[in-house]
Protein backbone atom coordinates (compact mmCIF):
# COMPACT_ATOMS: atom_id res chain seq x y z
CA UNK A 1 0.00 0.00 0.00
CA UNK A 2 1.25 3.47 -0.82
CA UNK A 3 1.04 5.75 2.22
CA UNK A 4 1.77 9.48 2.25
CA UNK A 5 2.62 11.09 5.59
CA UNK A 6 2.71 14.87 6.04
CA UNK A 7 4.06 16.75 9.05
CA UNK A 8 2.66 20.26 9.30
CA UNK A 9 4.25 22.68 11.75
CA UNK A 10 2.59 25.99 12.57
CA UNK A 11 2.53 28.53 15.44
CA UNK A 12 -0.02 27.53 18.08
CA UNK A 13 -2.11 30.61 17.28
CA UNK A 14 -2.42 29.70 13.58
CA UNK A 15 -6.17 29.74 12.93
CA UNK A 16 -6.02 27.25 10.04
CA UNK A 17 -4.36 24.59 12.24
CA UNK A 18 -6.78 25.18 15.13
CA UNK A 19 -10.58 25.16 15.43
CA UNK A 20 -11.06 26.00 11.73
CA UNK A 21 -9.39 22.73 10.77
CA UNK A 22 -10.91 20.46 13.41
CA UNK A 23 -14.47 21.69 12.78
CA UNK A 24 -14.08 20.67 9.13
CA UNK A 25 -13.09 17.06 9.94
CA UNK A 26 -15.15 13.99 10.75
CA UNK A 27 -14.18 13.16 14.35
CA UNK A 28 -16.80 10.50 14.97
CA UNK A 29 -14.50 7.50 14.37
CA UNK A 30 -13.66 5.00 17.10
CA UNK A 31 -15.52 4.03 20.26
CA UNK A 32 -16.46 6.52 22.98
CA UNK A 33 -14.06 4.86 25.44
CA UNK A 34 -11.21 4.99 22.92
CA UNK A 35 -11.84 8.64 22.13
CA UNK A 36 -11.98 9.32 25.86
CA UNK A 37 -8.59 7.67 26.43
CA UNK A 38 -7.10 9.67 23.59
CA UNK A 39 -8.57 12.95 24.83
CA UNK A 40 -7.19 12.38 28.34
CA UNK A 41 -3.78 11.75 26.74
CA UNK A 42 -4.00 14.98 24.72
CA UNK A 43 -4.50 13.34 21.31
CA UNK A 44 -7.29 13.86 18.78
CA UNK A 45 -7.87 12.68 15.22
CA UNK A 46 -10.27 13.29 12.37
CA UNK A 47 -10.89 12.21 8.78
CA UNK A 48 -11.07 14.41 5.69
CA UNK A 49 -12.38 13.36 2.25
CA UNK A 50 -10.14 12.92 -0.78
CA UNK A 51 -11.04 16.50 -1.74
CA UNK A 52 -10.00 18.05 1.59
CA UNK A 53 -11.59 21.14 3.15
CA UNK A 54 -9.93 24.51 2.54
CA UNK A 55 -8.05 24.61 5.87
CA UNK A 56 -6.36 21.27 5.21
CA UNK A 57 -5.65 22.14 1.58
CA UNK A 58 -3.91 25.31 2.71
CA UNK A 59 -1.88 23.52 5.39
CA UNK A 60 -0.74 20.84 2.93
CA UNK A 61 0.49 23.45 0.42
CA UNK A 62 4.28 23.89 0.90
CA UNK A 63 4.05 27.29 -0.79
CA UNK A 64 2.15 28.58 2.23
CA UNK A 65 4.97 27.54 4.61
CA UNK A 66 6.74 30.74 5.53
CA UNK A 67 9.29 31.15 8.33
CA UNK A 68 10.90 28.64 10.61
CA UNK A 69 7.67 28.03 12.55
CA UNK A 70 5.68 27.08 9.41
CA UNK A 71 6.72 23.97 7.51
CA UNK A 72 5.05 21.17 5.59
CA UNK A 73 7.09 18.03 4.98
CA UNK A 74 6.06 14.86 3.19
CA UNK A 75 7.28 11.25 3.43
CA UNK A 76 6.14 8.27 1.36
CA UNK A 77 5.96 4.68 2.58
CA UNK A 78 5.18 1.38 0.88
CA UNK A 79 3.64 -0.96 3.47
CA UNK A 80 2.72 -4.59 2.68
CA UNK A 81 -0.81 -5.36 3.89
CA UNK A 82 -0.81 -6.52 7.50
CA UNK A 83 2.72 -5.31 8.21
CA UNK A 84 3.77 -2.21 10.14
CA UNK A 85 6.19 0.68 9.81
CA UNK A 86 7.55 3.22 12.27
CA UNK A 87 6.78 6.91 11.77
CA UNK A 88 8.76 9.37 13.86
CA UNK A 89 6.60 12.24 15.05
CA UNK A 90 9.02 14.10 17.36
CA UNK A 91 12.50 13.98 18.88
CA UNK A 92 12.95 15.05 22.49
CA UNK A 93 16.60 16.08 22.66
CA UNK A 94 16.73 17.09 26.33
CA UNK A 95 15.98 14.71 29.22
CA UNK A 96 12.21 14.67 29.64
CA UNK A 97 9.55 13.15 31.84
CA UNK A 98 7.12 10.92 29.94
CA UNK A 99 3.87 9.26 31.02
CA UNK A 100 4.12 5.65 32.11
CA UNK A 101 2.24 3.10 30.02
CA UNK A 102 2.40 0.53 32.83
CA UNK A 103 -0.62 0.68 35.14
CA UNK A 104 1.34 -1.11 37.88
CA UNK A 105 3.91 1.74 37.94
CA UNK A 106 1.91 4.85 37.00
CA UNK A 107 4.52 7.43 38.04
CA UNK A 108 6.01 9.47 35.16
CA UNK A 109 9.39 8.28 33.88
CA UNK A 110 12.45 10.53 33.42
CA UNK A 111 14.15 9.56 30.14
CA UNK A 112 17.05 10.76 27.96
CA UNK A 113 17.22 10.94 24.16
CA UNK A 114 13.57 10.11 23.45
CA UNK A 115 11.79 9.63 20.12
CA UNK A 116 8.00 9.91 19.85
CA UNK A 117 6.85 7.43 17.22
CA UNK A 118 3.77 5.77 15.80
CA UNK A 119 3.86 2.12 14.85
CA UNK A 120 1.41 2.09 11.95
CA UNK A 121 0.00 -0.88 10.05
CA UNK A 122 -2.42 -1.06 7.13
CA UNK A 123 -5.01 -3.75 6.39
CA UNK A 124 -7.00 -4.05 3.18
CA UNK A 125 -10.71 -4.40 3.99
CA UNK A 126 -12.06 -4.52 0.43
CA UNK A 127 -11.37 -2.77 -2.86
CA UNK A 128 -10.64 0.87 -2.10
CA UNK A 129 -10.97 0.55 1.69
CA UNK A 130 -8.15 0.28 4.23
CA UNK A 131 -7.95 0.04 8.02
CA UNK A 132 -5.05 2.04 9.45
CA UNK A 133 -3.88 1.09 12.95
CA UNK A 134 -1.90 3.57 15.03
CA UNK A 135 0.13 2.64 18.13
CA UNK A 136 1.88 5.59 19.89
CA UNK A 137 5.24 4.71 21.43
CA UNK A 138 8.19 6.53 22.98
CA UNK A 139 11.62 5.02 22.33
CA UNK A 140 14.38 6.20 24.65
CA UNK A 141 17.84 5.52 26.02
CA UNK A 142 20.72 3.57 24.51
CA UNK A 143 20.27 0.99 21.79
CA UNK A 144 20.92 -2.55 23.03
CA UNK A 145 20.04 -6.09 22.01
CA UNK A 146 16.61 -6.58 23.56
CA UNK A 147 13.76 -9.12 23.25
CA UNK A 148 11.13 -7.83 20.83
CA UNK A 149 7.59 -9.23 20.62
CA UNK A 150 6.14 -9.98 17.18
CA UNK A 151 2.60 -11.35 16.65
CA UNK A 152 4.02 -14.89 16.62
CA UNK A 153 7.24 -14.90 18.66
CA UNK A 154 9.93 -13.04 20.60
CA UNK A 155 13.02 -11.97 18.68
CA UNK A 156 16.27 -10.34 19.69
CA UNK A 157 16.70 -6.94 18.09
CA UNK A 158 18.95 -3.92 18.59
CA UNK A 159 16.66 -1.20 19.89
CA UNK A 160 16.05 1.42 22.54
CA UNK A 161 13.73 1.04 25.52
CA UNK A 162 10.14 1.28 24.32
CA UNK A 163 7.14 2.64 26.23
CA UNK A 164 4.10 1.39 24.24
CA UNK A 165 0.81 3.19 24.90
CA UNK A 166 -1.70 0.43 24.17
CA UNK A 167 -4.62 2.33 25.74
CA UNK A 168 -4.06 5.14 23.25
CA UNK A 169 -3.88 2.95 20.14
CA UNK A 170 -6.66 3.54 17.61
CA UNK A 171 -7.84 2.40 14.19
CA UNK A 172 -9.63 4.20 11.36
CA UNK A 173 -11.22 2.90 8.18
CA UNK A 174 -10.64 5.13 5.18
CA UNK A 175 -11.20 5.07 1.45
CA UNK A 176 -8.27 5.47 -0.92
CA UNK A 177 -7.36 9.15 -1.09
CA UNK A 178 -8.89 10.16 2.24
CA UNK A 179 -6.82 11.86 4.96
CA UNK A 180 -6.37 11.06 8.66
CA UNK A 181 -5.32 14.12 10.69
CA UNK A 182 -3.76 13.56 14.14
CA UNK A 183 -2.82 16.29 16.60
CA UNK A 184 -2.90 17.74 20.10
CA UNK A 185 -5.93 18.55 22.21
CA UNK A 186 -6.31 20.09 25.65
CA UNK A 187 -3.96 22.44 27.49
CA UNK A 188 -1.43 20.06 29.10
CA UNK A 189 1.79 20.27 27.09
CA UNK A 190 3.29 17.53 29.31
CA UNK A 191 0.69 15.01 28.18
CA UNK A 192 1.44 12.32 25.61
CA UNK A 193 -0.12 14.47 22.91
CA UNK A 194 1.91 17.45 24.07
CA UNK A 195 5.15 15.47 23.73
CA UNK A 196 4.18 14.31 20.23
CA UNK A 197 2.66 17.52 18.88
CA UNK A 198 3.97 20.56 20.83
CA UNK A 199 7.49 22.04 20.89
CA UNK A 200 9.39 25.25 21.59
CA UNK A 201 9.46 27.58 24.60
CA UNK A 202 6.78 29.97 25.85
CA UNK A 203 7.73 32.61 23.26
CA UNK A 204 8.08 30.28 20.25
CA UNK A 205 5.48 27.65 21.12
CA UNK A 206 4.51 25.77 17.97
CA UNK A 207 2.30 22.85 17.07
CA UNK A 208 2.65 19.84 14.81
CA UNK A 209 0.02 17.88 12.90
CA UNK A 210 0.51 14.45 11.36
CA UNK A 211 -1.57 13.77 8.26
CA UNK A 212 -1.76 10.28 6.70
CA UNK A 213 -3.23 9.53 3.27
CA UNK A 214 -3.67 6.17 1.56
CA UNK A 215 -2.42 7.00 -1.92
CA UNK A 216 -3.18 3.61 -3.48
CA UNK A 217 -3.20 -0.16 -3.22
CA UNK A 218 -1.26 -2.48 -5.45
CA UNK A 219 -1.92 -6.21 -5.63
CA UNK A 220 0.80 -8.66 -6.62
CA UNK A 221 -0.60 -11.72 -8.37
CA UNK A 222 1.29 -15.01 -8.39
CA UNK A 223 2.55 -16.08 -11.80
CA UNK A 224 3.22 -19.74 -12.50
CA UNK A 225 6.58 -20.57 -14.03
CA UNK A 226 7.39 -24.00 -15.46
CA UNK A 227 11.05 -24.97 -15.57
CA UNK A 228 12.19 -27.68 -17.93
Amino acid sequence: MGIEVYFIERPVNDTLAGPTLWKSLNQAGGTLSNRGNLEKAGIQFGIAPSTPPFALQALLDPARSKGTASQTKQQTFAIPAGESTIIQAAYLADPRVIPSANKSRPDPIPVPDAHCRFSMSAERIQDGWVRLNFQPEIHYGTERIRPFATPSEFRLQKMKNVEPYYDQSFSVEVNTGEYVVIGFTGDNSSSLGGLFFRYGDAQTRSGRLMVVRVAGMQQVNAVRSDFH
